[in-house]
């Protein structure tokens, strides 16, 4: 028996650090098949691989393991916890790293890592991804139980998710997540727009008086507003890069009203 484990870290593809985590995966389930979503989290940004993981963990079949390694706090006193919904496992440090995807999920088991009989014999201050996360996640491939990793708990980190605002009579959201293409996905959802028939979207001085079906409803280099794939309301500029173009930061405040 073997499930699917996705990995996604902070890591990069500089260093040692994610082969040595597969490395030791393999050592222990050699049917193991892992699959990388990303390593390219900037350092340390928990709400980064929050959104990231949140997008991606629908995609796989049932039983997938997803391991979120992103851990400013590795080697202090923060809990590792297993989180087992009804059709998913993942495995992190208890940061809020799951707040996204929680925010989806319902019917959750939480466990907290502590049973060290699946953990390296020789545990490193500050590569916990190698010698915890990565004998963990092998096992519970393999089809240990959940709960002989640990005791069950009832409660997680979770970090607040940015939900859009009325003010006045415009919808307040921002920019919550910036792809490498130079998108900005914004926190605005068809059912926050879906009371409005003209749309005036504002943000950083620029503003986009429609929602584009695709990019080259627009002209070339030119600012547009489009549903993306990660379901929210992205800016971006066709065959050009938003995040340039408009000076752009996870932050942002985007604007939408309906236009007179």
């Amino acid at each position: 028996m073997s499930r699917i484990i996705t990995l996604t870290t902070d890591f990069g593809d500089k260093d040692y650090y994610v082969g040595a985590i597969k490395g030791i995966v393999y050592s222990i389930n050699p049917l193991a098949s892992i699959v990388d979503i990303s390593h390219q989290i900037k350092f340390g940004d928990i709400g980064e691989a929050s959104f990231v993981i949140k997008a991606a963990y629908k995609c796989f079949p049932k039983g997938t393991i997803h391991l979120v390694v992103v851990d400013p706090g590795v080697g202090s006193d923060r809990r590792i916890v297993i989180v087992k919904s009804n059709d998913y496992y993942f495995v992190a440090p208890d940061n809020g790293v799951l707040s996204y995807a929680i925010d989806q999920l319902k019917d959750i088991k939480i466990f907290e890592v502590t049973n060290k009989k699946y953990f390296l014999k020789n545990i490193s201050h500050t590569f916990h991804g190698r010698d915890i996360f990565a004998p963990v996640v092998a096992y519970l491939a393999k089809g240990v139980a959940a709960k002989e990793f640990g005791e069950k708990i009832d409660n997680l980190v979770v970090s607040s998710i940015k939900k859009v605002y009325k003010k006045d009579q415009t919808l307040i959201g921002e920019v919550v997540y910036i792809d490498k293409f130079g998108n900005l996905i914004t926190n605005f959802t068809p059912h926050d727009l879906s009371s409005l028939r003209n749309i005036y979207v504002r943000i950083n001085n620029c503003e986009m008086f429609q929602i584009n079906s695709f990019y080259a409803q627009s002209k070339i280099g030119s600012l547009l507003a489009i549903w993306g794939s990660y379901g929210y309301l992205e800016i971006s500029v066709n065959q050009g890069n938003a995040e340039k173009y408009l000076n752009a930061k996870k932050g942002d405040i985007v604007s939408i009203r309906e236009s007179k």
